[in-house]
């Protein structure tokens, strides 16, 4: 009796610890979270993708046991890019360093609560230590890059810098936006003999390759660099105001782009000039966003009968991290913008346009995607996996797919279509129709003529 008592005595309080640690995860998330764990359903779709590789940023993969665990996937041992990172402290003065220590002991509680997870186990000196290393590092990082400093040894390693780049676009290697910015005045703007030296935002944006946004932004909103790349490709983007928030806004039975072509859909794309990431990092112009999708009537053609449906399309190029950085902005959008989820919207229109290697080899011949990693196939599975476990808000382009799908719905659309495409695909089978066409009428006139002779005779 007693040992059934005290089982089941345990029982209950192991309940009740279940309930607390329950409750303890319901609580309200601080108005300042941004930088979120990746949900469990997403990571295990490709946990590649959420995982850094050769730097650690912020506290979720901080920790040598941690790192250590994972060895075999990493390019770099945990302590020697802790080594890297004490370099690139020892460049600072000591005045320059004790503001930033001073910046971040007093902000402390605030940058705590930037992480979603419970930093309990970290105590206040480890964790101010380990914000004031990844700041400086970042920091200087972005300087040298800015002043082209090739001597650098990430720098100077083009592979290199790709991989810490890649790694600092992870939703979970993030350090808030705030600390960089700060740490960056305090150390370089605020001195006397650092003037002319650019924003913060504008290092930021070169780094990455990136288009610094202009006209009325606001800096401070920018969260962390996963958030600033996600403003950046909402440069020019037209949202509707009125469009509802809410969630499950999949798109539904939009025909394929092989099968909107066919029913007389041109594609076209955007100019690689106008692309929302030009090879000029810095660039102000006032460019296409990767996100900017037009559908309307085609105003090339001198013949009205054959102007038809354009859909304008930015260039998308594919290359080896592309998967990565879409996969964690649109984690962001999941944990932070539920109901703002506009680039999920992107790739769920993306994917509803390519369902084969047909639609990839169509947008390809396009002009359309960019291919830099060889393999259609492998940007078809790509395209379809990124929605996997993803809850999009209203679509951003539920009009624009509404009328695409009553386009296509129109049997006339396709008629006319399947004739051009078959009589006047290019300028000389044009021609050679029209030609055909008026030799047809002579003939049939000709023969007329022959038949009924009285059809043709004057009457004086």
């Amino acid at each position: 009796m007693n040992g059934s008592g005290s089982s089941s005595e345990d029982k209950h309080q192991r309940e009740d610890e279940v309930i607390v640690d329950i409750k303890d995860n319901l609580e309200p998330l601080p108005p300042c979270c941004c930088i979120y764990k990746v949900p469990k359903k997403l990571r295990n779709i490709n946990n590649d993708a959420y995982t850094p590789h050769v730097i650690s940023i912020g506290p979720y993969h901080h920790g040598q046991g941690e790192w250590d665990a994972m060895l075999s996937q990493k390019e770099w041992k945990w302590d020697d890019m802790q080594k890297q990172k004490k370099r690139y402290k020892g460049k600072f003065d000591e005045k320059r360093l004790e503001k930033i220590e001073n910046f971040v002991k007093e902000e402390e509680q605030r940058i705590r609560h930037c992480y979603e997870a419970n930093l309990e186990h970290f105590e206040s000196d480890k964790f101010r230590e380990m914000i004031v290393d990844d700041a400086v590092f970042i920091i200087e990082l972005l300087m040298m890059n800015y002043h082209d400093d090739i001597r650098d040894f990430f720098l100077s390693k083009p592979w290199l810098t790709n991989a810490i780049k890649l790694d600092l676009q992870l939703l979970e290697n993030q350090l808030p936006y705030f600390v960089l910015n700060e740490s960056y005045e305090l150390a370089y703007r605020s001195c006397n003999t650092r003037k002319g030296l650019p924003p913060f935002i504008t290092l930021s944006c070169r780094f990455f390759g990136y288009r610094e946004p202009y006209g009325d932004w606001n800096n401070k909103e920018v969260k962390h660099f996963v958030d600033l790349i996600r403003h950046t490709m909402l440069v020019e983007v037209k949202i509707d105001p009125k469009l509802t928030k809410s969630p499950g806004g999949k798109i539904e039975d939009l025909p394929s782009a092989v099968k909107l072509n066919e029913s007389g859909v041109k594609f076209m794309s955007i100019n690689k000039k106008d692309a929302v990431k030009p090879e000029e990092s810095g660039d102000k112009g006032k460019g296409k966003s990767l996100l900017n999708i037009e559908f309307g009537t085609r105003e090339d053609s001198y013949i009205p009968w054959l102007r038809g449906d354009v859909l304008k399309i930015p260039r998308l190029k594919i290359e080896d991290g592309t998967e990565c950085s879409f996969r964690n902005l649109m984690a962001l959008e999941q944990c932070h913008y539920p109901f703002e989820t506009y680039i999920c919207n992107y790739i769920d229109l993306m994917d509803a346009l390519i369902n084969t290697r047909k639609d990839v080899d169509f947008l390809f011949e396009k002009g359309i995607i960019s291919n830099c990693v060889g393999d259609h196939d492998s940007i078809k599975e790509m395209i379809n996996k990124l929605c996997l476990e993803i809850t999009p808000s209203a679509s951003c382009y539920q009009d624009m797919c509404q009328r695409l799908k009553d386009h296509h719905g129109k049997w006339w659309n396709r008629t006319k279509a399947t004739l051009i495409s078959v009589y006047f695909e290019n300028l000389w089978r044009g021609t050679g129709t029209v030609a055909a066409t008026i030799l047809l009428l002579l003939t049939l006139l000709q023969t007329i003529q022959r038949f009924y002779p009285a059809l043709f005779v004057s009457k004086k």
